[in-house]
């Protein structure tokens, strides 16, 4: 699906609730005619205020769109991909002649175990899920990168993009010394959830900001390789134009624990050669602002509730906002 397409349906389909209490009151005390003519109003008003927030969230991602497209053909982005691919590849066997494999493998089991695992219990009380599921199967390269830069460093969960280097010793720490500031910089300025750096044959993560249990996976047969992530990569992996964007719909994505996540992704060409894919995480809280204009639903005549709803042209339900809280669910608006 292109991104215009998907897109359009994104912002077309947005619907403003607001109990018209007012007007129903005035309509029983002062006349038909007269209430009538008020909600008439209100209606007007809010068709308006969905206008605005269809062209709103139309311009935020046609922006996101430009950024993809610009900052997989920027050229420290082409250098990166080039130099971690190379990196990725030889960092199990320089890795392995300094730590013990088994040493590896029990810190990153425990990391699972214990630190992520844990909060992922609290974002989902009642979870059926156990820590192997996520653990299981991830081959040495996967394990000896996880180890170095989410196990065994110091900074705290969710302060895993704090660290910019592992070990100066390996050529991928030096690099990624190198490249990471800036990237997580262009981050943080622009308020994505994470970027990504994708190898085009094996399908490995060979780089991330924010370190996640996605980190140095493989999107081909890895433990995400059916998530959303896997599905932007498919697509761009597959796309032979340098300005290929596809953008996933959102849904639940596990390294985040569970929570509704979107990509965007592009393939990173150099030469005429595609070398890569670069995938954004996209940020729901932006969207949140862009549908509540900055939690002041009540001076937009949406009360005390301002209960705003981004809905698909399936009849999903992508974000609901209530009180400025956000509860993203899925399910027709009709059942």
């Amino acid at each position: 699906m292109s991104i215009n397409y998907k897109i359009a349906l994104s912002a077309i389909f947005i619907v403003l609730v607001s109990v018209l209490s007012l007007g129903l009151i005035l309509k029983s005390s002062i006349g038909k005619a007269a209430g009538e003519a008020l909600i008439q109003e209100q209606q007007l008003k809010l068709s308006a205020l969905r206008d605005a927030r269809k062209e709103h969230l139309n311009d935020y991602f046609s922006f996101i769109k430009g950024q993809v497209v610009t900052y997989s053909n920027n050229r420290m982005i082409i250098n990166a991909m080039k130099d971690f691919s190379s990196a990725f590849k030889t960092y199990t066997a320089e890795a392995g002649l300094a730590a013990d494999y088994n040493t590896v493998k029990n810190s990153v089991h425990g990391y699972y175990t214990n630190e992520f695992f844990e909060k992922y219990k609290d974002e989902n009380p009642g979870t059926t899920q156990s820590a192997s599921k996520y653990y299981s199967g991830l081959g040495k390269e996967t394990l000896y990168l996880q180890y170095a830069y989410i196990s065994n460093n110091p900074s705290p969960l969710g302060s895993k993009d704090v660290l910019d280097n592992a070990d100066l010793s390996y050529k991928y720490n030096q690099l990624h010394a190198k490249y990471h500031p800036h990237i997580r910089k262009f981050l943080h300025e622009f308020g994505y959830y994470d970027i990504f750096l994708v190898d085009p044959d094996t399908g490995h993560i060979i780089y991330s900001v924010f370190k996640e249990l996605d980190y140095a996976t493989s999107l081909n047969n890895g433990p995400y390789s059916a998530s959303g992530i896997a599905e932007a990569f498919r697509h761009a992996n597959g796309a032979n134009q340098e300005d290929y964007v596809y953008l996933t719909d959102f849904a639940p994505y596990e390294p985040s624990y569970n929570g509704q996540a979107s990509f965007i992704a592009s393939p990173i060409y150099d030469s005429g050669k595609k070398i890569g894919v670069l995938i954004f995480q996209m940020p729901i809280d932006r969207m949140e602002s862009l549908m509540s204009d900055n939690m002041r639903w009540k001076e937009h005549g949406l009360g005390d509730t301002g209960e705003t709803y981004l809905v698909g042209q399936n009849l999903l339900m992508r974000v609901k906002l209530h009180n400025g809280s956000n509860f993203t669910t899925y399910g027709k608006l009709s059942d």
